[in-house]
């Protein structure tokens, strides 16, 4: 089995974090990106459930994480201001490796589920729900 290295955090700062929040959603990430955040993201769920042998690169989600919720509560109208306490972000985290893991089985089966994209909308807006609702 081929061993994906992790995000580069530098260049997909450069590459889809520069961009509109929409560039780092998962339908619209390039295999390049898909990839190594799904590794990472693995990693972190292993890291939750016990296993003390890997030490998760948690920066590349961080990234996507924190640029998807700024862009998507600015487009909702409400101010970008929030914090990630330790389980929201480990609810973001797989809320996102939920749909990114589909994207990737997508792309390799050549089937898209017609509504991933409005779920993954609606599971977005729950999580900063979830963040609006608990005290800084």
């Amino acid at each position: 089995m081929a061993k994906i290295p992790p995000t580069d955090v530098h260049g997909l700062a450069a590459e889809v974090c520069k961009k509109p929040y929409r560039c780092a959603l998962p339908l619209s990430l390039p295999d390049h990106w898909v990839r190594p955040l799904v590794r990472d993201l693995r990693e972190i769920e292993q890291m939750k459930r016990g296993d003390t042998r890997v030490e998760p690169q948690m920066a590349g989600p961080l990234l996507v994480a924190m640029h998807v919720t700024r862009g998507r509560m600015s487009e909702r109208g409400l101010k970008p201001d929030f914090f990630f306490s330790e389980g929201q972000m480990v609810s973001w985290f797989q809320m996102y490796q939920y749909y990114i893991e589909r994207e990737m089985i997508a792309r390799i089966v050549g089937v898209r589920m017609v509504d991933d994209e409005e779920s993954l909308y609606e599971a977005l807006d729950h999580e900063i729900d979830l963040l609006r609702s608990c005290p800084s």
